[in-house]
């Protein structure tokens, strides 16, 4: 097989297929590369929780006043600014409307799946309803609809630039 991509995605967890989900939304030509010979990664082993602030299923668990700027101030105090609070805040400011994105591809949050994950005293964990391995499969009947070309069994060991 011989051809050129836009985007070479290495890896086919959750965050892989979404990643390449994205780029052929926007018109790329995508290749996921895996090591393993079925997709999923750890994302498939885990219990595919996701940790956002501001999300309808939170309003519908009763969680009104939760928001991105609030998520923000406790992730970056619980460690203790030794993170790069730019790159905190884009995932705080995105994680609503990528928690949207993700339902709205297929994947089941329960609003009884909500729950404080962590130290935190505001509900910002999501449970969804078959674990990682229902939202690999989501997301993978998602690429293989949009000619995202995956290529398993084939480890990744360097990059040509």
């Amino acid at each position: 097989m011989e051809r050129d991509y836009d985007v070479i995605v290495i890896g086919s967890g959750a965050a892989g297929l979404s990643a390449a989900i994205a780029a052929a939304d926007a018109g790329a030509t995508v290749l996921i590369v895996e090591a393993d010979s079925r997709v999923g990664g750890s994302s498939r082993l885990s219990g595919g929780h996701f940790y956002a602030a501001g999300t309808s299923v939170q309003r519908e668990a009763g969680v009104e006043s939760d928001s991105g700027d609030a998520m923000f101030e406790h992730y970056m105090t619980l460690n203790q600014w030794l993170v790069d609070p730019a790159i905190v805040r884009r995932y705080c400011e995105l994680s609503a409307s990528t928690f949207e994105w993700i339902m709205d591809l297929g994947v089941g949050f329960p609003k009884e799946g909500v729950y404080c994950s962590g130290v935190g005293s505001m509900p910002r964990g999501h449970q969804p309803e078959g674990g990682g391995e229902e939202v690999v499969n989501v997301l993978d009947g998602h690429r293989s609809h949009k000619q995202v070309d995956l290529v398993l069994n084939a480890r990744v060991d360097g990059l040509i630039q």
